[in-house]
């Protein structure tokens, strides 16, 4: 995933600064520096995009050329721009044969496994499992699958070493065999976990991560600091990745709803259903709730509301609360009659996931503990019962303060 070639325009930057400091040396030892060998035709890029395959090549030459006239080199020999169609190829990175090179360096596409079908396609998205299956889980990240390329090139002995930009998904849990796979045929060397980045105008979360083979020397470093280890989750220290899960807390943690659909009611609008009768006497506050998600919690209340029909009720009894349904009709129904899914598109007026268990366990509770299922810290946050969590948000079914007290204290952080 070359993209416009930026990535290649710092690394010709950074090999033609260190060969500079190379013919520094020389000439203090009373050798000739000769002219800068490092060149763009030692890089290599693949891009599937074919205007930002043609970028990238004049994007390399023409920092090539910046870079020889800033250092007193002058031009290069015509012609200026010269082709690189053998080591550019526009062509599908996951699905193409890597060249053979010392160093891999690249930005890979950020999308989650949940944006795959409907961002890709369905063909795309089976050749993906097809190829990737055998290896990686499919709740993987998008980016996960260049790593694992990357990680194969190293191991077969077609590359020494790699570094490349994921999203912070990608050391979730769902995500992460891609970087336990690293650990098993080589180790990460450098990592930041944790940093703002922009893509496509919108800021996001990403980690970078270098790794190599079993016999890379380098002190590892994580975000800034020297470690004995980098764990496949990108933290130092004690490695928590390959513990397993306690049965006693089986049905007490559920990940909150995947709506599939536009659900969602502003404050206003519900206050006016809210207020609304029924023909069959009942409130519309049965189909009402107050819905959270993983920002609610730890930036501020957005103060949303969510139409829940609940679990498996019929469309008849669901079309009785005239103002929900008739939102549900207008917003939900277009979109959810075209879904993949057969049961979602039979159910168009349920939540994508009704969450059953969830319901269970929290149903006879006062209030339950909702805490951000991805964060940079982690915190937990009371939520009464009828508020309904988003499937960024994981909600924990105890109601008494001694458990919050264990959940929030730095022995559970750790």
């Amino acid at each position: 995933a070359g993209g416009s070639g930026n990535f290649l325009f710092v690394t010709l930057q950074k090999l033609l600064e260190l060969e500079r400091e190379v013919n520094h040396f020389l000439r203090d030892q009373g050798f000739t520096p000769q002219f800068p060998q490092v060149n763009p035709l030692q890089l290599h890029c693949l891009e599937i995009d074919p205007y930002a395959h043609d970028l990238s090549q004049t994007v390399v030459w023409i920092g090539y050329i910046q870079w020889l006239r800033a250092n007193g080199y002058g031009f290069p020999a015509e012609p200026i721009l010269k082709r690189m169609s053998a080591n550019f190829r526009c062509a599908d990175a996951l699905f193409t044969e890597w060249p053979e090179v010392d160093f891999i360096v690249g930005n890979p596409p950020f999308l989650g496994n949940k944006r795959l079908r409907s961002e890709l396609g369905d063909s795309h998205t089976k050749a993906i499992c097809d190829t990737f299956g055998h290896r990686l889980p499919g709740t993987s990240d998008f980016c996960c699958y260049w790593f694992e390329k990357a990680r194969e090139q190293i191991e077969k002995g077609k590359c020494k070493r790699a570094g490349l930009l994921g999203t912070t998904g990608a050391k979730q849990i769902s995500s992460r065999r891609a970087f336990e796979r690293i650990q098993e045929t080589g180790r990460i060397f450098f990592a930041i976990s944790d940093r703002d980045w922009f893509d496509a105008g919108t800021a996001i979360r990403i980690c970078i991560v270098g790794f190599a083979g079993p016999d890379a020397a380098d002190r590892p470093t994580l975000d800034g600091k020297e470690v004995a280890k980098i764990n496949a989750d990108l933290t130092g220290g004690l490695d928590t990745t390959g513990k397993h899960y306690l049965r006693a807390n089986k049905m007490l943690c559920f990940m909150g709803t995947t709506k599939v659909g536009d659900f969602d009611i502003p404050q206003e609008r519900a206050v006016e259903m809210l207020s609304a009768v029924n023909p069959h006497g009942k409130p519309n506050s049965d189909v009402l709730r107050p819905f959270r998600n993983g920002s609610d919690l730890v930036q501020g209340d957005s103060r949303r509301w969510i139409v829940d029909f609940g679990v498996g009720t019929p469309i008849e009894a669901a079309a009785l609360y005239e103002a929900p349904f008739r939102h549900i009709v207008e917003c939900v129904k277009p979109d959810r009659e075209k879904n993949n899914d057969k049961w979602r598109r039979k159910h168009w007026w349920l939540l994508g996931r009704t969450l059953p268990d969830f319901r269970e366990a929290t149903g006879n509770l006062s209030r339950y503990i909702g805490t951000a299922r991805v964060a940079k810290h982690r915190l937990f946050v009371w939520q009464n019962s009828p508020v309904l969590p988003d499937s960024k948000v994981i909600a924990i079914a105890f109601a008494d303060d001694f458990r919050f007290g264990v959940l929030q204290s730095w022995f559970h952080i750790v």
